[in-house]
């Protein structure tokens, strides 16, 4: 098999950014020698800026097969089958859980709610965890998670990705692991000098890692839910960019910065659309939108150069620069983004 040898110092981000980006091969297990971190690959060709980012070698191994249940889940079950917990249930246990800071984020199925708290201690004993979350689904429009504390006292925790650090409240507040992509590839843009507005900056999703890594002159991130607004605020302070992101709590379309900007962030997925002509009545000619919004997969991208064209006006050129999808929204749904170039004529 081929591995990535990547320097242990910089594992945990190469590690999460390839799983994101579907480059491990997670039938094999991670290795490690000296100082050095061997991350099983999918096939030997993986693109240069992850071999750029983390000085990462790729080299064949020995092949390192695994069960699909691995170790901190055989010790979760060895340690809650001590407390009697039957086999019928034990089947049932969850082997998938999200780690956001010192929280833990799993599904417990239905059934298995009278031992919610037991299952609960025993995952936080033997991953870590402060505090153990159920996941029991995310309802309405504006994406808000319900979630349920089976062990500790509080769910705010600080989430270290990509050397950005994100606090806020795991059980009333949606941070998507499927983002971390478009995160890390936001941190990479280069922005240097420009000025930008963050149509929907939430705890600073997008702007931080652009603050921190880009080089803008400013961000003017504007967020209209006063909870998230808090978590933006602390988190330009916990991330030091407070000369260069401007906080602004309220509708976005309520707010006029005092000059024209570069960039446009509109990582919004409902109707984002209808925002377009407030985005280009504040941009630069030759700017460039970040456009987010949940497309049914036959329609993309044409959708979005249409309700662009239609949004924008025919005083604007529009040159798609870059379009992906992020990842499924639903059956045949995907959440995309496209980078847009807007020139007027």
């Amino acid at each position: 098999m081929f591995v990535a040898r990547v320097h242990s110092s910089l594992a945990h981000r190469a590690i999460r950014e390839m799983l994101s980006r579907e480059l491990v091969d997670r039938d094999k297990k991670i290795g490690r020698t000296g100082d050095e971190v061997l991350i099983p690959l999918i096939d030997r060709n993986i693109p240069f800026d992850i071999i750029r980012r983390y000085d990462a070698k790729v080299e064949q191994s020995e092949d390192r097969r695994r069960s699909r249940r691995g170790l901190p889940f055989n010790e979760v079950v060895n340690r809650l089958r001590s407390e009697g917990v039957q086999e019928n249930q034990i089947s049932d246990l969850p082997d998938k859980w999200e780690s956001l800071g010192d929280v833990l984020i799993i599904r417990i199925p239905d059934h298995l709610v009278q031992k919610q708290r037991q299952i609960a201690a025993a995952y936080a004993e033997v991953l870590g965890a402060r505090t153990v979350l159920r996941d029991m689904g995310i309802f309405g429009a504006e994406r808000v998670p319900h979630m349920e504390i089976l062990f500790g006292d509080d769910a705010e925790t600080v989430h270290l990705e990509n050397g950005v650090r994100y606090c806020f409240d795991a059980s009333k507040i949606m941070f998507s692991s499927g983002n971390i992509d478009e995160r890390i590839r936001m941190a990479g843009i280069n922005v240097r000098g420009e000025k930008v507005l963050d149509m929907f900056a939430g705890i600073g999703y997008f702007s931080l890692p652009v603050a921190v890594y880009g080089e803008p002159e400013k961000i003017y991130s504007c967020e209209i839910r006063k909870h998230s607004f808090d978590y933006l605020v602390r988190n330009i302070r916990l991330n030091d960019v407070e000369d260069r992101v401007i906080p602004v709590l309220g509708d976005n379309r309520d707010f006029d910065p005092p000059e024209m900007v570069d960039r446009i962030i509109m990582g919004y997925l409902k109707d984002t659309h209808k925002f377009i002509p407030k985005a280009v009545s504040h941009l630069k000619s030759g700017g460039i939108i970040h456009y987010h919004e949940n497309c049914p997969n036959e329609l993309f991208p044409r959708r979005f150069v249409e309700r662009i064209r239609e949004s924008a006006g025919e005083e604007w050129d529009i040159e798609i620069i870059f379009c992906r999808n992020v990842k499924s929204y639903s059956p045949g749904v995907s959440h995309i983004v496209v980078d847009v170039r807007c020139s007027l004529r």
